[in-house]
């Protein structure tokens, strides 16, 4: 835990929908806030940290963080044991014969080597900059802090498959950041996001597990129902959304919708009754 305190910001709307009114969810101890207080927006419902962590803050938390700290047979382990059958899951979603990952929320790595083992191409976002250098030096990737630097990088670069594990929950603005992460899609796709859900915080404790869905990185606490208005606000339409109650996991897999071509477009005004 970071010897200094951390900066907080305390939050006059909701971060969502702008709205002013919120209904207290909970409340409990924290390691690094003063306390965790979770509120429910009067406009759109969705739950939210506030106070909350600085970004500055954020990154400090992240990068003291002992969740992926392992050796290289337990990461080996996690490579072989699930992850590269995760992609080989993902590649059954995708419209495209492409082969180009991004992975925002990279951390170690590990999910961009298991797909390099199955022949993609990858490059990684993470703000953590302990984590993206274990990443380069572990398994030689290319992995920006943000995707502004790797927009700056890349330009043109374009990905058939945007994996977000773990990551929505941590944003500051989740309907801006899946914007700009469908930006970097090809236009046949797929972006794959997976959250925490709310909707099972009562089976999260009566696992003893609270943290994994309860902590002061987490500036958003989605279910189903308030996942699909961000989804769509963000211009994305979800192949699937799966709420498991055996993992405690949201997850949704999404594309761009399909935009009429300009011809098609030119042909309906021809067409078109006139008054």
């Amino acid at each position: 835990m970071p010897t200094t305190a951390l900066a907080v910001e305390e939050l006059t709307c909701c971060p969502l929908c702008g709205h002013a009114a919120a209904d207290p969810v909970l409340e409990e101890a924290d390691g690094y806030l003063p306390s965790l207080r979770l509120h429910r927006c009067r406009g759109c419902a969705m739950v939210y940290l506030n106070p909350r962590l600085t970004l500055d803050a954020m990154v400090a938390v992240e990068d003291e963080s002992e969740v992926y700290s392992f050796g290289p047979d337990v990461a080996e382990q996690w490579i072989t044991g699930g992850l590269i059958g995760l992609v080989a899951q993902l590649e059954g979603h995708l419209r495209t014969p492409g082969r180009r990952l991004l992975d925002i929320g990279c951390n170690r790595g590990l999910l961009m080597e298991a797909a390099r083992r199955r022949g993609w191409q990858a490059r990684g976002v993470e703000i953590s900059p302990e984590s993206a250098n274990r990443a380069r030096r572990d398994y030689g990737l290319t992995v920006y802090a943000t995707l502004d630097a790797l927009a700056e990088a890349e330009p043109g670069a374009r990905f058939d498959l945007i994996t977000a594990w773990h990551v929505l929950e941590h944003t500051f603005d989740p309907v801006s950041f899946l914007r700009a992460a469908a930006a970097r899609l090809t236009p046949q796709g797929v972006l794959a996001l997976q959250v925490p859900s709310f909707d099972f915080l009562d089976e999260f404790r009566r696992r003893n597990e609270p943290g994994s869905l309860l902590c002061a990185v987490h500036n958003f606490y989605f279910t189903e129902a308030n996942l699909q208005p961000v989804l769509a606000r963000a211009g994305l339409a979800p192949l699937q959304i799966e709420s498991d109650p055996n993992s405690l996991l949201l997850t949704a897999i999404c594309t761009r919708p399909a935009q009429p071509r300009p011809w098609w477009r030119r042909i309906q005004a021809r067409f078109a009754p006139h008054s």
